[in-house]
């Protein structure tokens, strides 16, 4: 839906909404993985060492974390759509294209967790973890939000050019 409504902006599939739909099929399997690994510790984890439970652990999260990467390029898209739509009812908010960028920034971080082990750097540090979850929940909330907003508004676009072709059609 979100590249649908980045081709209204776009006049079209353009690089953007083709950007989005890209890192919107491939993002996910960045968090299937860490989620495979995490779910295989804790399927028999009597039968494992201390060591391999740690080990997976790590794994989990270093992927998880370290793998925003390509949703860096999603979020960049979106709000880079936002901030350049010169309609004069735009497809979504220009906060929302701000909300967009500023993720992407926050999840930069996040490819640092492979080089530390401490700090804000780190799986759990505030630069890498902390302040780009409470910024993703945030995104997470006001995404199909703006999304159902952006739909409701195609839908009166699309009515009012239905409108005038309706009475011609009558007359």
């Amino acid at each position: 839906m979100t590249s649908m409504q980045m081709r209204r902006i776009e006049g079209g599939w353009g690089l953007l909404s083709m950007v989005q739909l890209l890192t919107g099929v491939v993002a996910p399997i960045g968090f299937f993985f860490p989620i495979a690994i995490l779910a295989a510790a804790a399927y028999r984890p009597e039968s494992h060492s201390p060591d391999v439970l740690y080990a997976m652990s790590d794994i989990y999260w270093l992927m998880l974390v370290g793998n925003a990467c390509i949703f860096v390029l999603q979020v960049w898209s979106i709000g880079y759509a936002a901030l350049v739509d010169n309609r004069a009812k735009p497809v979504f908010p220009r906060w929302f294209g701000y909300l967009n960028l500023v993720l992407g920034i926050l999840l930069v971080p996040g490819a640092f967790v492979f080089l530390t082990k401490t700090g804000p750097f780190a799986w759990n540090g505030l630069l890498a973890n902390m302040l780009p979850t409470a910024v993703y929940f945030i995104w997470k909330i006001a995404t199909p939000i703006v999304l159902l907003r952006a739909v409701k508004s195609e839908e009166e676009e699309a009515a009012e050019k239905a409108a005038p072709s309706e009475q011609l059609a009558s007359t």
